[in-house]
């Protein structure tokens, strides 16, 4: 499987990866190790026919590292941290454990805050999904929300993270949502000596769409 080397003159196209960088280019190296296919939904990434815009993002549904979110959808932000994300009509923070007084605070009043102290990634997922309602959405995963024993190569890593089969279930929810984008952020590409924290990138890349556009 590669995320690369995939044209976009193709009228078929019905998926575009975005986004440059050396993140985008760590995701995409992954991708060359990961099989296609995933039996346990019988599901093949070949047959979504995807194409790879390289830096480009505009219109792209998946995007490799850090991008701007549609101004006119609500995001769910999967992550460890509680980033101020501007120009976005509405936010729910999911998994969020390490952040300040303040950022809690602005969570609360401004968006909407389910931290991993008082839900698990799964309730806290569906919960957002719940008060989106039918409306198109930006997903973020920030590699952060994992445990550093899992993703190590985190701008930065926090313990008490979730498992990847913790956060594999919670993209379950997905299945039937009105998912627009996703982006997945947050490697850094110069500590991942072995590539692990990448390869999970490159999974959830392919899983997630799969699991959203895969039907």
């Amino acid at each position: 499987m590669t995320f690369l080397n995939i044209p976009l003159a193709s009228t078929q196209t019905r998926l575009a990866l975005g986004g440059g960088g050396l993140v985008a280019q760590a995701i995409r190296r992954a991708s060359l190790a990961l099989d296609p296919y995933v039996p346990r939904w019988d599901l093949d990434f070949r047959d979504l026919g995807v194409a790879d815009s390289g830096a480009v993002r505009k219109g792209a549904r998946i995007l490799l590292g850090p991008g701007a979110p549609p101004e006119d959808e609500p995001v769910v932000y999967v992550g460890a941290g509680v980033p101020l994300l501007a120009r976005v009509q509405a936010v729910w923070y999911v998994g969020g454990r390490r952040y300040g007084r303040e950022d809690r605070d602005r969570a609360r009043h401004a968006h909407r805050l389910l931290p991993l102290a008082e839900v698990g990634l799964e309730v806290g997922l569906r919960t957002s999904l719940l008060e989106v309602g039918a409306r198109p959405f930006h997903l973020v995963v920030d590699l952060d929300v994992l445990d550093p024993v899992w993703a190590p190569a985190v701008a930065r890593p926090a313990g008490l993270g979730a498992e990847p089969r913790e956060l594999w279930k919670a993209f379950e929810a997905l299945r039937a949502s009105t998912l627009g984008s996703f982006e997945i952020r947050g490697l850094l590409p110069g500590r991942d000596a072995d590539g692990q924290t990448a390869r999970l990138a490159a999974e959830a890349v392919r899983d997630l769409a799969l699991l959203v556009w895969g039907r």
